[in-house]
This record gives structure tokens, sequence and C-alpha cells, in this order.
């Protein structure tokens, strides 16, 4: 049994009966996050020597003499100590969905705050994560209590600002390779990829095709990311265990921890991308189990998947090959390259509406169609 245990947010003298605690409750595993705020109070001073007010080679060494595994995490939550104060001062600052920091305001509102995808921001970080990685290999398994060091973005990994396309004309260029296939796909026509990325070129690919648009941005924003992080693994999502899986498909629309945001990179937004969002939302209120991304899809089980006409090809990949696939809206007929998906043979197809009575839609036909054993 994995439980959290935050180093930075308890005193270092109850560390040993904290931990002794946990022991006794069953835990075998703790999850801990290195914050960066906590660790670089002054700018280019890394405190992580063994006198340090954090002494994380002291939190440890506890753990491992308690008889715990450790996870340990890099990346930025909700806490004030995510980003050092000066960050804040000195880069300039990313837009993201205020609801992945504070749960309690609307999931349209945006927050500023430091992102990665400022190179000053990025490059500071990463000395921080690279001088730490040294001491903390000193303490992985099987001769220390280090079990996995993970990167998770938090929800910086929602950027919607204009940092995070920076690099955007060079991404287009890797995804289209021509900027006559980019006119082909989303009948425009664009003189060059520097015409395509402006603002008045961005408007018109959303106008024109909105969800080849988000999979588009969508895909640059992941592909920045891994490039950014490295070698380090990010968490994995927790696979759905209930049977059927509810999945939808989610490029238009953000996930972070079990929450749906609306996606407007850049400011942009359609009509579609709202009323998918509507959609999310809605599911999420009444369904009996939680409702994930389509990235997060379990091949073994059954599942109920939400989606329109549109649905990228590494999508089709997750889907389960064996088991029934019920589509209670539309059954996908292209993936991003325009080109038509291939009908199987475990897909039922419904054409339910989306209004009021769809939940109670779906429950009717999920009972016909999944039998309980």
């Amino acid at each position: 049994m994995k439980k959290n245990f935050n180093y930075a947010d308890e005193p270092a003298g109850l560390w040993p009966d904290l931990l002794k605690r946990l022991k006794a409750q069953g835990t075998t595993c703790v999850r801990s996050r290195i914050p960066w705020g906590a660790h670089e109070m002054v700018k280019g001073i890394r405190d992580f020597s063994k006198a340090s007010r954090l002494r994380i080679e002291k939190f440890l060494k506890i753990a491992q003499s308690e008889g715990l595994g450790v996870e340990l995490e890099f990346g930025f939550s909700v806490k004030k100590d995510a980003f050092p104060n000066w960050v804040w001062d000195e880069t300039r600052l990313g837009r993201v969905p205020r609801g992945g920091w504070d749960e309690e305001c609307s999931p349209y509102e945006l927050l500023s705050t430091p992102t990665l995808f400022v190179e000053e921001t990025r490059a500071a970080y990463f000395e921080f994560v690279q001088e730490a990685l040294p001491l903390l290999n000193l303490y992985r398994a099987p001769e220390g209590p280090i079990r996995a060091i993970y990167f998770d973005a938090g929800p910086l990994g929602l950027e919607q600002g204009p940092a995070a396309w920076d690099h955007h004309e060079e991404a287009l260029l890797s995804q289209f390779e021509t900027i006559g296939k980019l006119n082909s796909l989303f009948q425009t026509s664009f003189r060059d990829f520097s015409a395509a990325i402006s603002p008045a070129g961005q408007k018109t690919m959303w106008d024109r095709r909105p969800w080849l648009a988000a999979h588009s941005l969508q895909s640059l924003r992941n592909s920045t990311w891994a490039h950014l992080t490295g070698d380090l693994p990010s968490r994995k999502i927790e696979p759905p265990s209930a049977s059927p899986q509810y999945l939808i498909d989610s490029t238009l629309i953000d996930w972070h921890s079990e929450r749906f945001f609306p996606s407007s990179p850049l400011g942009l937004s359609s009509q579609n991308s709202r009323q998918w969002f509507t959609l999310a939302d809605y599911l999420s209120a009444r369904a009996d189990a939680p409702i994930l991304p389509l990235s997060s899809a379990h091949p073994n089980l059954p599942a109920i998947v939400f989606c329109g006409k549109y649905l990228s090809r590494e999508s089709l990949k997750k889907l389960p090959q064996s088991q029934p696939v019920l589509f209670p809206l539309l059954t996908p007929q292209y993936d991003e390259t325009m080109s038509s998906v291939p009908r199987v043979s475990n897909w039922i197809s419904k054409s339910l509406e989306i209004d009021d009575s769809l939940w109670e839609k779906v429950r009717q036909i999920k009972s016909e169609v999944f039998p309980c054993p």
C-alpha cells in the first residue's frame, strides 16, 4: 500500500513517528514530491546538504530504517513552494487552467504562473534537477529505499498561453512535412508555415477544422514536454478497473487529476470544444465510475467510448481489441490525416442525442450490452 508523505510539509523532528505510524497502518511505500521552491529559496543556491533545513538524506534513511520504500516526484503541485519566489519576478509567465490549482474556481478561468516553456525558467529548473539526481541516485534500491523517481508537470502540462508555441513552426513542419499537406487537411491556402502559425492563421485553422487544430496543438505540447523532461519518466495514469470502462476523447478538452478543463490554446476556442467540455462535465457528475481520457484505456476491459467523428490513430490503438466497445454518440470516421477509420467487429454503435436524458439512455444500453455476471 502506498501513501503520500511530503517531507517538506512536516517538521523533520516528527518524521520518525509519522513514518512509523504509516508503517503500522500497512503502508509499504511513501510518495513524496521534491519542491523546487523549498530547496532553492535563493537563486542558484540549492539546499541539499546534510545540515540543511529539509535534510532529504535524513528522510530517506528514516524511511529505510522503517522498511518503507520511497517514490520521489519532481514537478509542480498546487503547493506554494512548487516554485521559488524569485521565479515569479524574473521570467515570463504562462497561462494554465486555474482549476488545476484551485478546485473551487470556474474551470474556464485561467491563471498566470511560471512555465517551463520559458527558456530561463526551464534552464534554472533543470539545473536544480541535475544537482539533485546524483545525490538521490545514491539511495536507489536495492541498496537504498528509492524505488522510482518521476516527473509530473501538474497543471503546467495544460499550458494555454503563447509561451508553449515558441517552436510551433518547427513542430508543424514535423507534423505535416509540406504546407500543401497542411492546406489540404485544413482547407486553407497558406503561403508557408509562418503564415499558418500567425494569430490569423491559427484562428483560421481553428475555425475550419477545430478537432484537427486541437490535435495539432496538443501533439506539439506533448512532444515539447517529452523533450523538456528528457529521461525522467512520468507517473502513469492508473488504468480503470471498473467494467465497462468509461472513456472520452480528450482532444478538445484537457484533463488533470480527474478533472476536465475546456481547451483554448492561445486563447482560441470553438463551439465544439465548449460543447465537448460540457459533455465531459455532465458525464463526470453522473457516471458510476470515473470518466477517463482515452489514453488511459485498459486493453482487456469492455468500454463505453464518447467521441465525435474524429479519433486519432494513437487513440484507436488504445481501444480493446477483443472486448465490446460501445459508441453511444458517434462512431469515429476519420483520423488526424483525414483517412477513414476502419470498422471493427467488436464495435457497437448508437446515435444518441446529447441532452438531459443522455445518461439514462446510456445506462439502459449498458445493461443490454454489458449484462451483469
